[in-house]
């Protein structure tokens, strides 16, 4: 009998819980041949590992209810694909024209930012050049008082 180097389980058995493997919560101490330390694995083949994965992946129902024929896990993994589909495509639609909006409004705010600070640099150039006009009108003024 072929042996896979772990002790009490060989590779036709299925079994996924190992004698010694798991101490505690699942396989007890010295449990060695009730059928609540060794359970037969429910996934025995690669369709029925697809059908497990593409189930858990789209979190697709409790697991209550399930097809038992191939045509019905073929109906249900096409549904649960073209759910997800039907989902992701949209959604990768709608947050792209977000990204794309929120882009225009963040370019527009900044070029509102941008005129209004040339138009408050421009009043103070205006501010600036009257000051120095009045001042050089007092200067003058002055020098015209002095010179009297």
């Amino acid at each position: 009998e072929p042996h896979n180097g772990l002790t009490g389980t060989t590779p036709e058995d299925g079994y996924y819980a190992l004698r010694g493997a798991y101490e505690g919560a699942t396989y007890s101490v010295g449990c060695d041949t009730a059928s609540y330390c060794r359970r037969k694995s429910a996934i025995n083949s690669i369709p029925v590992a697809a059908y497990w994965c593409v189930q858990t992946i789209t979190t697709t129902g409790y697991g209550d209810v399930v097809p038992q024929t191939v045509l019905g896990k073929t109906i249900g993994v096409a549904s649960m694909l073209m759910g997800l589909v039907m989902l992701a495509l949209p959604i990768t639609i709608i947050s792209e024209n977000f990204a794309l909006e929120y882009q225009r409004k963040e370019l527009l705010r900044m070029e509102n930012e941008e005129k209004l600070e040339c138009e408050l640099l421009q009043e103070l150039q205006r501010k600036r050049d009257s000051r120095r006009r009045r001042r050089g009108s007092l200067q003058k003024e002055q020098q015209g008082a002095n010179t009297e």
